[in-house]
């Protein structure tokens, strides 16, 4: 089971990737929180695209 996901980058986080990788972080934390795992491939793309997934973001 993820317990913890860090992300960091020298850049400061200021770009639009980061801003879609924040939204993808609570989204898959909601995805967790509702008893669903996210240890594999399958089942993180699975997070990435239960409730109608993140706009523009594809996961496959």
């Amino acid at each position: 089971m993820i317990r913890r996901f860090d992300f960091s980058d020298p850049q400061e986080g200021k770009g639009p990737s980061y801003r879609y990788a924040a939204v993808l972080k609570s989204h898959i934390r909601r995805y967790l929180n509702e008893g669903h795992d996210v240890s594999t491939t399958a089942q993180f793309v699975a997070a990435c695209t239960s409730y109608d997934g993140v706009k523009n973001v594809h996961a496959f």
